[in-house]
């Protein structure tokens, strides 16, 4: 089994131009991706965490 370090990815989102307010909110999630090889299969698992 093999494990990836986790990666941090910041992602912007922005609000269309239809709202009144125009925000921009960062968001930082921590994605943990996991392989297992096994019999010729290939199982990921995906854990998001919001930081």
């Amino acid at each position: 089994m093999r494990q990836m370090p986790p990666v941090c990815l910041a992602a912007e989102c922005k609000s269309g131009p239809h709202d009144q307010e125009q925000e921009q909110m960062e968001m930082h999630v921590e994605v943990q991706v996991e392989m297992q090889f096994s019999n010729g299969e290939v199982k990921i698992r995906a854990r998001i965490h919001r930081i």
